[in-house]
């Protein structure tokens, strides 16, 4: 049977955040995606959900140079991006079979423990006590369902917050 020239996608995205095995946030998302034919170069689908956070960026300086205290320090501030940005193009392989190039990044404000861990064992920064940290997530890969396959596409585990973030990906056919 010959392939149909575009076969329409729908994608949905899972991220869930697990603390041990607590659930701590479930989030989906959902695209819309145009599986070209063999040879024919898919049209990339864009997702992007989030906010611009406010950030400082240092401490208001003070007359004498000693710290304020009983009263917060403002300072100048950054606006940062934080949020879901999905990325997905896909290809229909014939036999049912869906190749899925897709690319997931989340970015996340983390209000930790006054200290945050710094990436060495044991050690922790005094320097970002009480500061939002942003932790971040990456990744992309191709990979292979069929119409109403669900696959793990990543599990990370989150070196801040001792979290573990696993992300599902499920392609069905458009009716």
């Amino acid at each position: 049977a010959a392939i149909p020239r575009v076969t329409p996608l729908d994608v949905q995205v899972v991220l869930t955040r697990l603390q041990a095995d607590k659930k701590v946030s479930n989030l989906p998302f959902q695209l819309s995606v145009n599986a070209t034919g063999p040879g024919e170069l898919a049209q990339e689908t864009n997702l992007r959900m989030g906010a611009q956070v406010p950030l400082p960026t240092m401490a208001a300086p003070t007359i004498d140079g000693k710290p304020v205290t009983g009263m917060l320090q403002a300072g100048p501030v950054q606006y940062k991006d934080i949020g879901t940005f999905i990325d997905a193009r896909a290809r229909n392989l014939g036999d049912g079979n869906y190749e899925l190039a897709i690319s997931v990044s989340d970015t996340s404000v983390y209000m930790g423990p006054a200290s945050v861990y710094t990436g060495q064992a044991g050690a922790a920064s005094n320097a970002t006590a009480g500061l939002p940290v942003l932790r971040t997530y990456a990744s992309s890969n191709n990979m292979v369902l069929k119409s109403g396959q669900t696959k793990q596409f990543t599990l990370a585990a989150d070196r801040v917050s001792g979290e573990t973030l696993k992300v599902d990906v499920t392609v069905t056919v458009s009716k």
